[in-house]
């Protein structure tokens, strides 16, 4: 029998994903709730893609939006993205 000392766990869904499916889960096994507290959703928001086109495309993406406590931002750094990111800035 192992002790194992963690500070976080990260689930890291790959794509688009519906966190009120995984937060649900994680609140209502028993076994889960007996080792760990969850504490915060964060999500990651592709600063190259068009903000209303996947919206529009996805409902599933401005879920994970609006469940977030944390949003962070990725790809600010490409000049391609610098309209994109402006209004990405503004839709948050």
């Amino acid at each position: 029998d192992t002790d194992y000392n963690f500070d976080a766990i990260i689930i890291e869904t790959s794509g688009i994903a519906d966190p009120a499916g995984i937060i649900q889960s994680l609140l209502i096994d028993e076994t889960v709730l007996n080792y760990f507290q969850f504490k915060k959703l964060i999500t990651v928001v592709d600063a190259s893609v068009e903000i209303e086109a996947m919206i529009s495309e996805h409902e599933i993406y401005l879920q994970q939006i609006l469940f977030a406590d944390d949003i962070y931002i990725s790809k600010m750094n490409k000049k391609s993205t610098s309209e994109k990111s402006e209004r990405l800035m503004s839709f948050l």
